[in-house]
């Protein structure tokens, strides 16, 4: 098994001079989650047939996340799902509510205070409602943050405590067009 962890350009490269000097349908690729687009295979100026061999993981998402992403995109008339924007959201979304809960600049503090906004009893915050639970949790009062990646929750050494992971292929769709396909989606407690 060969895998790559590079971001779009060098992947592309990657895998044209694999392809053009090692073709070996036979070897399993595994991409990582900075080659996770749609259009590598005819990027890299291969086909979505040769591309058999390659699979990819990348950050994944639950159904009920799946369902409000597909209103958003519907909504907004374009994909706004790219890669890693609904965890930098949720990160920066954490900070902010554990920043006005600790009611501290020191890093200690906030860091302290990210379990008791994300995790517990409170107020529901989500990104509808994102400033109002920034104010409440200036008044003191509990929240709980449901992430737009996933609801969060952090184990005891600060790490995300339930993370969910993509494992997917390369196909096309109805129309002929390049698709990434959902093999399996993972999910675990950390």
């Amino acid at each position: 098994m060969l895998y790559i962890v590079a971001f779009t350009e060098e992947g592309q490269n990657l895998m044209r001079d694999f392809y053009q000097d090692f073709d070996r349908p036979d070897l399993p690729i595994v991409v990582s989650d900075g080659l996770q687009a749609a259009s590598l295979a005819a990027d890299s100026g291969q086909d979505v047939e040769t591309f058999s061999n390659v699979t990819g993981t990348g950050p994944g998402i639950s159904d009920d996340v799946a369902t409000g992403l597909e209103a958003a995109r519907e909504q907004v008339g374009e994909d706004i799902d790219k890669i890693f924007v609904r965890e930098s959201y949720d990160a920066a979304a954490v900070l902010s509510l554990a920043r006005v809960a600790a009611g501290s600049d020191d890093p200690r503090d906030i860091g302290d205070a990210i379990p008791q906004v994300t995790s517990g009893d409170g107020i529901d915050v989500s990104p509808e409602n994102l400033v109002e639970g920034i104010n409440t949790a200036a008044d003191g009062d509990d929240i709980v943050y449901s992430g737009v990646s996933r609801p969060l929750e952090f184990n005891e050494n600060g790490s995300v405590a339930t993370p969910v992971y993509e494992y997917y292929e390369w196909g096309t769709d109805d129309n002929g067009d390049p698709t990434l396909q959902t093999i399996d989606i993972i999910s675990g407690t950390n």
